[in-house]
């Protein structure tokens, strides 16, 4: 650092070693727009929509009430749009019959909305109790559901599929680290976050 010290002018040089105290790169100059339900409301309660991120979230949404309310979207320009959405639309749809159209307008939308990558994260399961009162929750149809919306964005120029689930299903792919079945418990959110970082990076 002695020799950085001789060689760069002030400015610059406070600028270096902020860059290498804060780890500041491209990554984290980026602006980054969250569009979901309860698993984008989670981290926007827990304090991540600040600085680069600006979180919209509505809590118990399906990929229709979003599309609905796209007017209400933040008017600005990101760098990467995340879409996490899924499980509630699901909840409302009958077995044998997953299908995911409204995912596919929703998608559509928001490219028109924003010219940047759109990121779009694979449905969380749910916990295996949840399954009493909602068996269409199953581990099989929300593969089958993630099947169809991993399909799509692959088919779909500037979508891409992505996948933060590490560290939180168990053997049997069911939800773990929950504490009501359905969501991510608090005491993990930063796991959670950081999972969907290093998987948009």
């Amino acid at each position: 650092m002695d020799r950085l010290r001789l060689l760069l002018p002030p400015i610059i040089l406070v600028a270096v070693i902020l860059g290498i105290r804060w780890g500041v790169g491209a990554s984290h100059r980026e602006k980054l727009l969250f569009i979901g339900d309860s698993y984008a409301a989670k981290l926007e309660s827990a304090g991540y929509s600040t600085g680069n991120v600006l979180i919209y979230a509505v809590p118990g949404i399906t990929a229709a009430g979003l599309l609905e309310n796209q007017w209400e979207f933040p008017d600005m320009e990101p760098d990467k749009v995340v879409l996490m959405v899924g499980i509630n639309s699901l909840a409302e749809m009958e077995e044998g019959k997953i299908q995911m159209e409204d995912e596919r307008l929703l998608i559509e939308a928001l490219k028109r909305l924003y010219d940047a990558p759109l990121y779009v994260q694979k449905v969380f399961p749910v916990g295996e109790p949840l399954l009493q009162h909602k068996p269409v929750l199953s581990v099989k149809n929300v593969a089958e559901y993630n099947r169809l919306l991993e399909e799509y964005c692959r088919e779909t120029d500037g979508v891409i599929f992505f996948d933060p689930q590490e560290g939180f299903l168990d053997e049997n792919g069911y939800l773990t680290n929950t504490e009501d079945n359905l969501h991510i418990g608090e005491d993990f959110l930063g796991q959670y976050y950081e999972n969907v970082m290093e998987a948009i990076r």
